[in-house]
């Protein structure tokens, strides 16, 4: 039994920090392999108009004016010297990302992050949640963050869960 615990034990550890160490280290994602996307950068505002085919959101484009504020997603990429609850920091500077859903339905999609003197996109996986039908959602990223690019895609809708 020793013998098993000994063999078994070190194989079990390593193969816990092995998950441990690869969730920490943020994976590149080559931006090439995604057809379909959109890119707002520290400072943009637009809508993101779709062709619609049910569910499906196809070819994202952007527009200043939507042609119907009910068929549009609103995005802004911005920086801020405030943090929700607390008095604004001088000459601190907080990036968020702002997305407005005017869809009837939920809205779902996936975005990159590209820091200040990157190429390199990695996946946003905290703070990026289904956006309920006329609902907004706001991803903030600590004070003085790099944040430069955001890539948004793999947008779909779905019916609201029911209560």
């Amino acid at each position: 039994m020793k013998t098993i615990f000994a063999v078994t034990a070190p194989v079990l550890l390593f193969g816990y920090l092995t998950v441990l160490l690869a969730d920490d280290k943020p994976q590149v994602v080559d931006i090439k392999q995604i057809e379909e996307n959109i890119q707002v950068a520290t400072g943009e505002e637009f809508a993101i108009v779709f062709n619609r085919d049910g569910n499906k959101l196809s070819q994202p484009s952007k527009s200043q004016e939507t042609r119907d504020p009910k068929m549009a997603i609103k995005v802004k990429l911005a920086l801020t010297s405030a943090s929700p609850g607390l008095p604004p920091r001088e000459g601190a500077k907080r990036p968020y990302l702002e997305v407005v859903n005017e869809y009837e339905k939920t809205l779902h999609f996936r975005a990159l992050v590209r820091m200040k003197g990157s190429k390199q996109f990695f996946e946003i996986h905290e703070g990026i949640e289904p956006v309920a039908a006329k609902e907004s959602m706001c991803k903030c990223w600590d004070f003085d963050s790099l944040v430069e690019e955001i890539m948004l895609y793999e947008f779909k809708l779905s019916d609201p869960p029911s209560e």
